[in-house]
């Protein structure tokens, strides 16, 4: 049961938003049995992709929230945060055992056959949870809650597969304030607003580009600077629209339970600066590395070398935490060397013209996306090289194009607004307003949380979001590709 199934979004979310609101109404045991239930659907909704994954999470929580317990039982403060960390290295370790051990296996033996070892899915994201709980209560007696209510905010399951990462703390304080309190209708409202869209981005956009990406970068040889170019800015896109929208759709799963969850975007493609972006891009996972990694380190407060390599592990990690290659290796280390670069200039970069940092930002962005794409090292300097030959290729236009929108554009024939022959002759201007139009949207529209505060008490905007949803709803088939950050 994905998430971009009928089966999900027609049948457990409503079923699972009815129930809870109604046992939060009852009152039961102090909303005992309401936190119950969501503690069982979340298990029933990771178990749907494979039983054992529902085990490990239930074990993983159990043992971490009594490691705990024994851990704060530790008079000593050194050997107290000893604890803490060793438990927290466990967790990690599961992660690099579960995760890595083919990768490094591969890199460092040579060995190429497999490890039969499960993946459980959202298993980056889930470990960070528990190293926050575990790091945090290694520090601080403040966090007390009961083993039920650290088991839902364990299994929650909106955020569990991929985030946004959601602290301990910001789930709990949430959930004494809903047993206490209706949920607002207002919240129901931005919470369809934010799933519907949500699903748009994914489904209606996200989708249609990623055929344009799997179509490039499969038939690099293939195509011209020209197309290499829109497969870049393609993914660029894909990217944003497909993790954007994932978390839209969780974040609206949650108001409608009462849960306002972090925004880990906030129009990120507006960035003047690489500083900037990682402000707005995935902001939970900046949050976590520097309060988790970074200002342990040291941060910067002991002097520019040590910042800069403090930047750099930081970086790698971030990569490494993507996927196990060098890929995601390579992509860390150029964004912690321009992370660098950006503070050292900062003074003179800021005072060039704003539009234009924006524009070189945006590029130096879409530029990194290659080798995060890309299979390999190789593969990235392939597509780098096709970008330099400045010539075209074998194949510049009727296959490529016509991999563009395929799905909205078999609707565009069957409703007759165009023949074959008029949609044939218009596919270069269609798809050349097409991104110029999604590039607006991105670089320039509003983000969402501004549109669902905003308009949620629109019938105009409820009724768009319902169109939106619907449509997105028939897309949804068995071709239909999961989310990226799902493998991560």
């Amino acid at each position: 049961m994905g998430i971009t199934s009928y089966s999900f979004v027609l049948a457990f979310v409503p079923i699972v938003v009815i129930i809870w609101s109604l046992l939060l109404r009852i009152q039961y045991h102090h909303s005992t049995l309401a936190i119950l239930f969501i503690i069982f659907a979340s298990l029933w909704f990771i178990g749907s992709y494979d039983y054992r994954f529902a085990l490990i999470m239930l074990g993983t929580a159990t043992s971490n929230y009594y490691g705990v317990k024994l851990i704060k039982k530790i008079r000593s403060v050194f050997f107290r945060k000893t604890s803490a960390v060793i438990l927290a290295i466990i967790n990690l370790s599961v992660l690099l055992l579960l995760k890595y051990a083919n990768w490094i296996r591969e890199l460092f033996w040579k060995i190429e056959q497999p490890w039969n070892l499960i993946l459980p899915i959202g298993i980056s994201f889930y470990s960070l949870e528990q190293i926050m709980y575990v790091l945090d209560n290694g520090k601080s007696d403040q966090y007390q809650y009961s083993f039920i209510e650290y088991l839902s905010y364990s299994t929650f399951f909106p955020v569990i597969i991929s985030g946004p990462i959601l602290h301990h703390s910001q789930y709990i304080e949430q959930l004494e304030t809903i047993k206490k309190e209706n949920i607002p209708e207002g919240k129901i409202r931005q919470g369809i607003i934010s799933l519907s869209l949500g699903y748009g981005k994914k489904v209606l956009i996200a989708s249609q580009l990623g055929q344009i990406v799997d179509y490039g970068y499969s038939n690099i040889s293939e195509l011209s600077t020209g197309a290499l170019i829109i497969c870049i800015i393609s993914y660029t896109l894909q990217l944003y629209f497909d993790f954007s929208g994932y978390c839209n759709i969780v974040e609206g799963i949650g108001l409608m339970m009462g849960f306002e969850l972090p925004i880990n975007f906030a129009s990120p493609y507006q960035s003047a600066s690489i500083g900037e972006f990682w402000k707005k891009w995935h902001k939970t996972l900046t949050a976590f590395f520097t309060r988790y990694v970074y200002i342990p380190l040291g941060g910067n407060r002991k002097g520019k070398l040590r910042q800069a390599l403090n930047i750099i592990i930081v970086f790698l990690l971030s990569g490494l935490w993507h996927g196990a290659s060098l890929t995601f290796c390579v992509w860390g280390l150029a964004h912690g060397i321009f992370m660098i670069i950006d503070k050292y200039i900062a003074d003179y970069w800021n005072k060039i013209w704003l539009w234009l940092r924006r524009g070189i930002t945006l590029l130096l962005v879409s530029l990194l996306w290659v080798p995060f794409r890309a299979d390999s090292l190789t593969h990235a300097a392939e597509i780098f090289r096709g970008l330099g030959r400045f010539s075209e290729g074998a194949n510049t236009t009727s296959e490529f194009y016509q991999t563009i929108l395929p799905r909205v554009a078999s609707m565009i024939r069957e409703s007759g607004l165009l023949t074959d022959d008029t949609l044939l002759m218009s596919q270069k201007l269609f798809m050349i307003v097409f991104v110029t139009g999604l590039l607006w949207a991105v670089s320039f529209g509003k983000d969402i949380t501004y549109l669902r505060e905003k308009y949620c008490q629109k019938i105009g905007m409820m009724a768009v979001s319902g169109i939106i949803l619907s449509l997105s709803v028939m897309q949804f088939s068995s071709a239909l590709p999961g989310f990226i950050y799902e493998g991560f």
